[in-house]
């Protein structure tokens, strides 16, 4: 998992802009902040598919996290670890999507004819579940490190 911190921009109404520093031109927002904090992680997930997708290196988080009020009194930072490292692994050993359904992912490998379905909820995703879906996906270990890389 990677770790990004994000500035969480309270707006009038309850709602939230979310900056990505380390990312450039990684921007969100939601109507309150259970639902941005989501956002953030889908954003963030988004754009290093992107940069990966453009033979990109997926830049490190920020040591200091800038933050330019404009006219608000307030913002907040907070760092988010995201799942996009097992998601692109595996599309990158061979899966692509093929359904998904409320927060979870289903992935197929036509080589091997596998099906695995990986949860979106948000959040860090317990490295249990890591370890079953890696293990579901017939995945051998050296196999997943070396594309992680």
């Amino acid at each position: 998992m990677k770790e990004y911190s994000i500035v969480l921009m309270p707006e009038p109404g309850g709602a939230y802009t979310v900056l990505v520093p380390a990312l450039e031109g990684c921007v969100t927002y939601a109507g309150n902040l259970t639902e941005a904090l989501a956002m953030a992680e889908d954003a963030i997930e988004c754009h290093l598919t992107s940069l990966r997708k453009h033979g990109k290196q997926l830049p490190a988080d920020v040591e200091v996290v800038p933050v330019q009020l404009g006219g608000r009194t307030e913002a907040f930072v907070r760092r988010v670890a995201v799942k996009e490292p097992a998601i692109a692994a595996l599309k990158r050993l061979g899966f692509e999507e093929d359904t998904q359904s409320g927060s979870h992912l289903t992935l197929y490998n036509p080589k091997t004819d596998r099906h695995v379905t990986v949860p979106r909820h948000g959040g860090t995703m317990p490295i249990g579940t890591l370890h079953h879906i890696i293990k579901q996906a017939g995945v051998a270990r050296e196999d997943l490190m070396k594309v992680l890389r």
